[in-house]
């Protein structure tokens, strides 16, 4: 069973993932990946190719810099991302792929919708959060606000994956609250898949 861990920036989808994880799912952090790539040859020449030199400290991305230089405006945010977004969708399906039928496997990930992969996964929960909470925890994570911002602005909005989903976490009330729904689907979701 593959299960499909989406939200934007801030609403806890990791959290949820967690939970997840301590209930003998492994876990797949898409973010992780992305970092991973990072230190790829070819997506560092392109990175270099398209935002020079800037984001680099002794030959290695240093990535603060570079949320930095691609939070600017939208069209940076959606120029990185054709940088490194098809290499890992296709590493998704690939580790998806390898885990097999009858591994429990759940995937934290933003953009699923985005990128047109609903169909690797067998469920798919939306964790969702008021927009100003969703900004504090990810400013109290480090990032800043205005990074936050930016990205929120090209995120599909909740409004839009509401129908795409199968489990809806409404998480604006703290960790217990998120704790005890989030334990709700996985019990149901283990029910089913016996």
């Amino acid at each position: 069973m593959v299960v499909g861990i989406t939200g934007r920036i801030g609403s806890g989808k990791t959290e949820v993932a967690r939970i997840f994880e301590t209930n003998g799912f492994t876990i797949v952090d898409v973010d992780r990946m992305g970092h991973k790539l990072l230190e790829r040859d070819d997506i560092k020449k392109s990175i270099r190719d398209t935002f020079g030199n800037a984001p680099f400290i002794e030959g290695r991305i240093n990535r603060k810099l570079l949320s930095e230089i691609i939070s600017k405006n939208k069209d940076t945010i959606k120029t990185y991302n054709s940088i490194i977004h098809p290499p890992l969708v296709q590493e998704l399906k690939n580790l998806i792929n390898k885990q097999g039928k009858t591994s429990l496997v759940a995937v934290d990930c933003a953009l699923i919708f985005e990128w047109g992969v609903e169909e690797l996964f067998n469920y798919i929960i939306l964790v969702k959060s008021d927009e100003d909470k969703c900004i504090q925890r990810a400013v109290k994570n480090g990032k800043s606000e205005k990074f936050v911002r930016r990205i929120l602005s090209v995120q599909l909005t909740d409004e839009k994956r509401l129908e795409k989903v199968d489990f809806i976490i409404e998480n604006n009330n703290g960790l217990s609250e998120l704790q005890k729904k989030t334990m709700n689907i996985i019990t149901s979701l283990l029910f089913s898949n016996k």
